[in-house]
């Protein structure tokens, strides 16, 4: 239908299809058919059009279209590939069958793959970046929009900003840091100190989180101020604030409206009570893009990525996580088992997953962890135990010897570990945040690993249109 769309430079330094908004920028404008619009410029700046943000219901479309650029298709950080990628980077999975993606499971990431890192993650984390400024800068110059909602919108614009910064700072490091939507300045930036970053993503998530709707929806799948909450507790664990990670992990767990489910079956579907906030998939009778690429389609294919001995091994054998969470298959007379959080397929089949980003399992641990290192250990215990025992594991007791600080914060990363197994780059940014993953991945992968395969390399692609970014050690 829609033969050529006019391409828009706007992320640091690349051409993105702004294809969400242009969808409403044809409705706005009333262009009827498409073959009127395919010949018709798009404008410099189209989300800050005032038409867009005209009315409540036009801004929130516009908002909106962001989560739906995040799951619209399988080649996307967000609907699959930071979990996949930062999987087999770290010591969870690997491929079944040996591609491209094996430069990521032995850290030996080349210029062949640049590509794939430019196309999948950087291009798409910039466009979600991108589109939250146009939102951010159009919300404050309408005067059409009631304050509540601009308030939301606004809520909703640095939280996706804020999320898209995390995933990049933990896999590139420091990184170009755009606030506006000025693409002429945004092409030139250097890369930013990621304390620099950090200071600005929490001071955003803090607005954010004040501002948003307090009441998660039913289906979770727009962010409330809980979300917001959830993001800031993992950025005070991760720049070592404990006292305000405990805090505001405590105000989300108080929060009735989240609990712990004894079945874990129903943790990964639309609507848990564990979710705090999930992507609702887009694709017309398409359920998870993570399932339809890791679950094998049918009884006889082989799957496509499978678990490592090592995660396997982790799990005591009456580990209920064991059983509900992972998949198995017999091939050449050897089990191998591959990761089924998410249960459902292929297309056609009735929409019941939605695609989980934050759950309260998590807050649990962050609490855990952030009580720990403020030397609550009996507090932090407490918290442990909550998720081994919905695991079916025996509660960990702090007898005689009594544990340590160091113990148990080893106990808390192995059950972060078997928890959050393949979801989100977790596994792989907590190696990297504890400072452990020299001697994790150093003892899996001799051969390939070296110290500054921590990060992955900034593509090639920036650097060349880009003269004031500079690469990552090591490549």
């Amino acid at each position: 239908m829609l033969q050529k769309i006019t391409l828009l430079k706007i992320s640091t330094t690349t051409s993105i299809y702004l294809f969400i908004a242009s969808c409403l920028l044809i409705l706005l404008l009333g262009l009827g058919a498409c073959k009127k619009f395919v010949d018709v410029p798009l404008p410099e700046k189209i989300l800050t059009t005032p038409q867009v943000f005209a009315d409540d219901a036009t801004a929130t479309s516009a908002v909106s279209g962001i989560y739906s650029s995040m799951i619209g298709g399988p080649s996307l950080p967000t609907s699959n590939l930071t979990t996949l990628y930062a999987g087999l980077c770290a010591d969870e999975i690997y491929n079944y069958t040996v591609d491209f993606r094996n430069e990521f499971l032995e850290n030996n990431i080349t210029q062949l793959s640049h590509g794939a890192i430019n196309t999948f993650f950087w291009n798409p984390f910039y466009n979600f970046i991108y589109t939250a400024n146009l939102c951010l800068e159009g919300l404050d110059k309408s005067t059409a929009i009631s304050q509540v909602v601009k308030n939301q919108l606004k809520g909703e614009a640095l939280f996706i900003r804020a999320f898209s910064y995390f995933h990049l700072v933990n896999l590139f490091g420091e990184v170009p840091l755009v606030l506006t939507s000025d693409y002429t300045i945004n092409a030139m930036l250097p890369r930013t100190n990621k304390n620099e970053i950090y200071t600005q993503l929490i001071a955003d998530l803090v607005i954010a989180k004040d501002i948003m709707m307090d009441n998660p929806a039913a289906e979770r799948a727009r962010p409330s101020k809980w979300a917001a909450m959830a993001l800031l507790a993992r950025l005070y664990l991760y720049t070592g604030q404990w006292q305000l990670a405990e805090n505001v992990s405590s105000q989300i767990i108080n929060n009735t409206n989240f609990s712990l489910l004894s079945d874990l079956d129903n943790v990964f579907v639309k609507n848990s009570n564990e979710t705090i906030w999930q992507i609702k998939p887009v694709s017309p009778n398409q359920n998870t893009w993570e399932g339809n690429r890791v679950l094998p389609a049918s009884a006889t294919e082989t799957p496509k990525y499978v678990v490592t001995t090592t995660l396997l091994n982790s799990f005591s054998s009456i580990d209920k996580r064991k059983s509900f969470w992972l998949g198995s298959r017999v091939f050449g007379g050897e089990i191998v088992y591959y990761p089924k959080k998410y249960k459902v397929v292929g297309n056609g089949a009735p929409l019941t997953e939605y695609y989980i980003v934050f759950r309260l399992a998590e807050i649990y641990l962050i609490r855990a962890e952030a009580r720990a290192q403020l030397d609550l250990l009996n507090e932090a215990l407490s918290d442990l135990n909550k998720i081994r025992i919905r695991a079916g594991l025996s509660s960990v007791v702090n007898g005689t010897p009594a544990l340590t600080k160091n113990d148990l914060l080893s106990l808390i990363e192995q059950e972060r570990r078997l928890e959050l197994f393949i979801e989100w780059g977790h596994r792989w940014y907590d190696l990297k945040r504890t400072g452990r993953v020299d001697a994790v991945l150093s003892v899996l992968k001799p051969s390939s690993w070296q110290p500054t395969d921590a990060l992955w390399p900034i593509p090639i692609n920036q650097l060349t249109v880009n003269p004031n970014l500079t690469q990552n050690n090591g490549y």
